[in-house]
């Protein structure tokens, strides 16, 4: 979503800025164009196994692009409709449960 913006800043010359519209998950899509996330926010979340997952993220620039990032100056407004900012009590059943028995660094069930 990052690059398809800049190439309509760059097709548009948008001056102004951008406005996005999220509905649901896009709304999360969307918060995203507008949160820095850098490895103080990893450590925060992974705490001592952050100094493994970092290295990783950082050599591999796919991963490195999805995973930190600094929000986009082009981002001026976001709407969101029904965006479940707080989670959802979906993510907790099925698959979700799933992610809540394994290790996420090596898949492993606990």
């Amino acid at each position: 979503m990052r690059e398809d913006l800049a190439l309509a800043q760059q097709k548009y010359d948008l001056k102004n800025g951008i406005v996005l519209v999220g509905h649901s998950m896009g709304g999360i899509l969307c918060r995203l164009q507008a949160t820095d996330v850098g490895p103080a926010d990893w450590t925060a979340v992974f705490h001592a196994r952050a100094t493994e997952l970092l290295p990783l993220v950082k050599s591999k620039p796919l991963l490195r692009d999805a995973l930190l990032f600094r929000a986009n100056p082009l981002v001026k407004r976001i709407i969101f409709i029904s965006t479940p900012h707080r989670g959802s009590a979906i993510a907790s059943g099925g698959i979700g449960a799933l992610r809540q028995s394994s290790d996420p660094i090596t898949g492993d069930y606990h």
